[in-house]
């Protein structure tokens, strides 16, 4: 027998923060293989994982001409998060290789969780819920006064949510 024959099966390297159904989406298919990283490994064990990589998928993790010069085989880079400020653009750029981002796929997520911490320190929440598992009644508030008599939110904590599309769905929403 000759050899192996060849494959067009891609290595594809992603962020071992991957929720299980994500590997089981890749598991099943035969066109592509995942290979874990942890986000923080130490770089000369990331770069040796680059070496066979023809994708990565980056969350947290920096990326730039270092790592770039480690994965040979490298033909796309994905960023999942907010930004790409730790991605090395101009060096993906001189390898004609893209940068996708997912864009405003998380932004109402995001505008939630913004609005939901302002609410919890404009009510202070920590501070009603350590009442509530000491058994507390609601007149027993930390401010001394019930909390609807407080305004809900200042506008400098509506100024806080910024000005991005995770802003923007905070304001519509």
């Amino acid at each position: 027998m000759p050899g192996a024959a060849p494959t067009n099966k891609k290595t594809l390297l992603l962020p071992d923060t991957m929720t299980q159904p994500g590997w089981d989406f890749l598991a099943g298919r035969d066109d592509v293989v995942g290979m874990r990283y942890t986000p923080g490994m130490p770089r000369a064990a990331f770069h040796a994982l680059l070496a066979d990589a023809d994708a990565v998928g980056l969350s947290v993790t920096p990326f730039g001409e270092a790592d770039l010069a480690a994965a040979p085989r490298l033909r796309v880079v994905g960023r999942h998060g907010v930004g790409y400020d730790a991605v090395d653009v101009p060096a993906l750029t001189r390898r004609g290789i893209p940068l996708m981002i997912v864009g405003t796929a998380n932004s109402v997520t995001v505008a939630e969780h913004a609005m939901f911490m302002m609410m919890t320190l404009a009510k202070r929440g920590a501070a009603m819920a350590a009442m509530v598992h000491e058994g507390a009644g609601a007149t027993n508030s930390p401010t001394g006064r019930s909390s609807s008599s407080r305004r809900c939110c200042s506008s400098s904590a509506s100024a806080a949510s910024g000005r991005g599309s995770p802003g923007a769905a905070s304001a519509w929403r």
